[in-house]
């Protein structure tokens, strides 16, 4: 069971420090075109929910950046949560052979 509390935790902080170094790069875009061409394509790639910010339903981009930093946390803690089980059911069906 703790390792999948881990997993979770540890999903959590991957999920939204990728967030804020992602939406960091994009909203300064220090690179050359092509870079930040590419920090784009990987913003909506590895953080869905920061296309919400394109709707007319948010209208504050300090919104649309928390809900991307929670949104990312929930998300990547969700993957890594299933993962962490799917290798702690593994380890123990391996233990009983």
């Amino acid at each position: 069971m703790s390792i999948i509390k881990t997993g979770t935790v540890v999903g959590a902080i991957f999920g939204a420090g990728l967030a804020i170094a992602l939406t960091s790069l994009d909203q300064t875009r220090p690179f050359s075109p092509n870079t930040n061409a590419f920090i784009d394509r990987a913003v909506f790639a590895a953080c869905p929910l920061y296309v919400l910010g394109f709707s007319n339903s948010i209208s504050s981009l300090g919104a649309v950046i928390a809900l991307t930093i929670m949104g990312n946390a929930v998300l990547y803690g969700l993957a890594f949560c299933v993962l962490a089980t799917l290798y702690s059911l593994g380890t123990r069906v391996i233990a009983r052979k």
